[in-house]
């Protein structure tokens, strides 16, 4: 099937990885198929397209009302496929103890503004204490070194339409934490920080994340006002910034480490 499709040959080593997921090798087979066809795909494909742009040799190719069934009626465990998609990662990286991985939630590093993004809703910034442009999917992806990878993206439904999809309603907080970073399994001996954008700062979930072993970052804007330990002003985040990266301040502190590192001799 790869040879067809003119996939490079290492793709069918990035799919056995998935085969575990699967009950039926068959339902493996349709994954790899649909996946081919979706990589070499440069427009929006149907479903009746995909089934007609999945090509083999052989004769028992799959109708129209099989990839119906693998689309809507199969029954998927996200959960398993993002664990085997992260466990791939790590080991094509030779990832293992003492290496550090990020794990950035709900950032795309782009400015809602709600008349060209995609996925963008009015929701309630407990930070700010008012509803502000915000993603109505949670996405997430992991860094290693210089390499960022897509990891899980969930759908933040509203409370008030949380019933019409048969789920219990959950903030946008709680599906990072619950679906995305708790489920995540690390190569043994491998540090996790994750990386939360501003408004997920001061929430208590930070402290459940905390009390898994995880190290928490939150991003802050920077017109903030945020005020260092032991100090009653405050002072932009911006300003702080250019405080600690001007070379007066680096030349500071690398004094203050050596009269310590001295001390402590």
């Amino acid at each position: 099937m790869l040879g067809v499709t003119r996939l490079p040959p290492w793709f069918e080593q990035a799919f056995a990885a998935f085969e575990q997921v699967f009950s039926d090798s068959r339902n493996a087979d349709s994954f790899k198929h649909l996946v081919s066809t979706l990589i070499l795909g440069e427009a929006q494909w149907t479903v009746s397209g995909l089934a007609r742009g999945i090509s083999r040799p052989d004769a028992d190719a799959k109708s129209r009302r099989a990839y119906d069934y693998f689309f809507g009626g199969a029954d998927w465990s996200p959960t398993n496929l993002a664990h085997y998609h992260a466990e791939y990662v790590f080991d094509q990286l030779q990832i293992g103890a003492g290496d550090d991985v990020l794990l950035h939630i709900d950032d795309t590093f782009i400015p809602k503004t709600g008349d060209a993004t995609d996925g963008v809703a009015r929701l309630y910034n407990p930070v700010a204490g008012e509803t502000e442009l915000g993603n109505k999917i949670v996405t997430s992806s992991l860094q290693i070194g210089d390499v960022y990878v897509p990891y899980r993206a969930r759908m933040y439904v509203p409370e008030d339409l949380a019933s019409d999809f048969d789920e219990p309603f959950k903030k946008k907080t709680e599906i990072a934490v619950e679906e995305i970073v708790t489920p995540l399994q690390l190569p043994a001996g491998a540090a996790l920080t994750v990386v939360f954008d501003a408004a997920y700062y001061g929430d208590e979930r930070i402290v459940a994340i905390q009390n898994q072993g995880h190290d928490v970052v939150c991003r802050l804007k920077s017109d903030k006002h945020v005020s260092p330990q032991s100090v009653v002003w405050t002072q932009r985040v911006d300003a702080i910034v250019i405080w600690i990266t001007s070379e007066d301040t680096e030349r500071g502190i690398s004094r203050s480490m050596r009269r310590r590192n001295s001390a402590d001799q």
